[in-house]
Order: C-alpha cells, then sequence, then structure tokens
C-alpha cells in the first residue's frame, strides 16, 4: 500500500472509531478467537460463531482474523463483527463457495446442501485472489436513534482495516433479504448485492432461509473512503440498530408489526 494510501487509510480508521465513542460505543480489537466465541455465546447474541472464525474447527489466528466488540459506558457488549482473510489464489469464489459454503452459517451441521439452494452471478466466477469475508456483525438495538450512522461508522470500519492489514481485492458479506431491502449494506459502503443468491434449508425446519450476496471490491473501498463519516448523520436520521439485532439464525425473520420493527439477524 503506498505510503498516502496508508496514511489516508489510518485517518480513516480514527475518525470511524471517533464517531463510534461520540455515540457512546468503546471499541476493542483482538484476534483470540476462543475469547471472541464465549463472549458471543455468554451474550446470548448466537450459540456460537460460524466455522470459519470459530478455532475449534477453523486455522483461524493472528495472521488472518481479527474481531471487533464494541462495549457501552456501563461495559455492557452493544456490538461485534470479525473478519477473516482467505486466499483464493488460483480458486473462485463461486468454486470456493461451491465447497465452502456451509462453513459460513454459524450452525453448520444444522444446513441440508442438499435441499439448499444456490444461484450465484456470472461474476462470482471470476473473483479470485484475496478475500476479507466480514461476518458475526451485530449491533444491541434501543440506542435511542443513533443506529443509523453508527450502523454505517461500524460496517465500515472493518474493511478499512482489513484493507491496511491484508490489502484484500475483494470484501463479502452475506445478508438476509429483509436487511438488503432495507439498506443495511448501503449503510455499509457495500456497492454489490446479488438477489436471490442463497436459500439455506435448515435441518428441522419448513421452508427456506434466504440470504443474499454482497460484496465491493478495492477500488470500491477506496472510493467510500472519500466519503468523511460527518456525512453519515445527515444521510441516515433515525435508528437502525434494529437491522442488526440479535443475530439468531435459530429464528426466521418475521415481518414488521405496528411499528416496532423486528429482526433476528441481518449479517451472517
Amino acid at each position: 500500500m503506498p505510503e498516502t494510501s496508508l496514511l489516508s487509510t489510518v485517518q480513516y480508521i480514527n475518525s470511524l472509531i471517533e464517531v463510534a465513542e461520540a455515540k457512546g460505543v468503546y471499541l476493542e480489537i483482538g484476534t483470540d478467537f476462543t475469547t471472541f466465541r464465549k463472549t458471543i455465546m455468554k451474550e446470548g447474541i448466537r450459540t456460537t460463531v460460524a466455522p470459519v472464525f470459530d478455532p475449534d474447527l477453523s486455522d483461524v489466528s493472528p495472521a488472518n482474523a481479527f474481531w471487533i466488540i464494541g462495549v457501552n459506558d456501563r461495559g455492557d457488549v452493544v456490538h461485534t463483527q470479525a473478519a477473516r482473510m482467505i486466499d483464493l489464489s488460483g480458486v473462485t469464489l463461486s468454486d470456493h463457495l461451491a465447497q465452502y459454503l456451509r462453513e459460513y452459517w454459524f450452525d453448520r451441521d444444522r444446513v441440508d446442501m442438499a435441499q439448499s439452494r444456490v444461484c450465484l452471478s456470472p461474476t462470482t466466477s471470476q473473483m479470485t485472489g484475496k478475500l476479507c469475508y466480514h461476518g458475526e456483525l451485530w449491533l444491541k438495538a434501543g440506542r435511542n436513534n443513533l443506529g443509523g450512522s453508527l450502523t454505517a461508522a461500524l460496517m465500515r470500519l472493518l474493511p478499512a482495516m482489513g484493507s491496511l492489514l491484508w490489502s484484500p481485492d475483494y470484501f463479502l458479506a452475506f445478508v438476509t433479504a429483509y436487511g438488503a431491502s432495507k439498506g443495511l449494506m448501503a449503510r455499509g459502503g457495500y456497492t454489490h448485492l446479488e438477489q436471490g443468491s442463497i436459500f439455506w434449508h435448515l435441518k428441522g425446519d419448513n421452508g427456506l432461509t434466504e440470504d443474499w450476496l454482497s460484496w465491493m471490491d478495492q477500488q470500491d473501498l477506496e472510493h467510500m473512503m472519500k466519503i468523511p463519516p460527518e456525512h453519515f448523520d445527515t444521510w441516515y436520521r433515525g435508528g437502525a440498530e434494529d437491522v442488526l439485532d440479535a443475530a439468531n439464525h435459530n429464528f426466521q425473520v418475521p415481518p414488521p408489526t405496528r411499528g416496532k420493527r423486528a429482526f433476528r439477524r441481518s449479517i451472517n
């Protein structure tokens, strides 16, 4: 990464952290995924982490992964997300997902891939190189309508940090159809959405759970970082934390009811 790009990326990361702190969220960054998993389970966010972040199931290390945890001024956990660098040298994203897709679902033993449906765009068969996977994203509801700009700052922080560490070619996330339709990935700066990409069939459940594939490349990220965080409050007035609340795959996403927007999970 050129020195000028390095400096501007660091400055951008600092500005996002300042936004989070101004909203009352204080961030911790780490690489011990045993600790991260315990936090996820203790806080009841979900029963465990996805296999790609589970140190007992995959080769996750400080060299290829990090997590972010946010706490409020009382020390309560109100936010999580994690990044994993995946080397796709010599293999395309579509080929990788054909073999390892279930590793991105937090409870892979519940996934019935034979009954699940995957419909990826032709673009994924051309995507190769280094990939930064963006997952475990959750923001606790009830932040007094601070969620819109706060969500934008937090979601953009992880790709910026991933770029600084690994200079990946692509950034990837899975998002529920409901979250995508509410503009969640736009808040996070992601520029590409593939509708109807994945329909998960979970053992013991009726019906399918729909996820959309979301991604951006390095040029998209560079454009995103040109947008100053002070714009977020203008763009996103009102709360969006309900879009990220309770990222628990055990539940289907119900429709909103009488002014209360119900959300079970958004990004895997």
